[in-house]
């Protein structure tokens, strides 16, 4: 994104990068998994306990 803006050839600094961002991807979407998971989790729990 940014060597674009430069002006710089894309294909200079993209394989390391492209690399980078897949990790972050890969990262984002397990952390989204976890968001998912535990607002459910929370959501739930009222309903797991059982009310005296």
């Amino acid at each position: 994104m940014f060597s674009l803006e430069r002006g710089e050839k894309p294909m200079d600094d993209s394989s390391p990068q492209k690399e980078g961002s897949q990790a972050q991807a890969k990262f984002n979407y397990r952390l989204e998994q976890a968001a998912v998971f535990g607002y459910l989790f929370f959501a739930c729990l009222p309903a797991l306990i059982p009310e005296k």
